[in-house]
């Protein structure tokens, strides 16, 4: 699983934009879902095509 640094992009805009910001996805080649940071959820890349 990816580690927390591996967010750091979203909370950067998250923190920048919060009104533009409704939510964060992060795509891996994993097979976890996984909460990573606030509002910023881990999903494997094959679950969403």
């Amino acid at each position: 699983m990816q580690c927390r640094a591996d967010t750091r992009g979203l909370r950067l805009f998250r923190e920048e934009y919060p009104e533009r910001f409704v939510g964060g996805l992060l795509l891996h080649g994993g097979r976890e879902m996984q909460w990573m940071a606030e509002g910023v959820l881990a999903v494997p890349w094959w679950r969403v095509v």
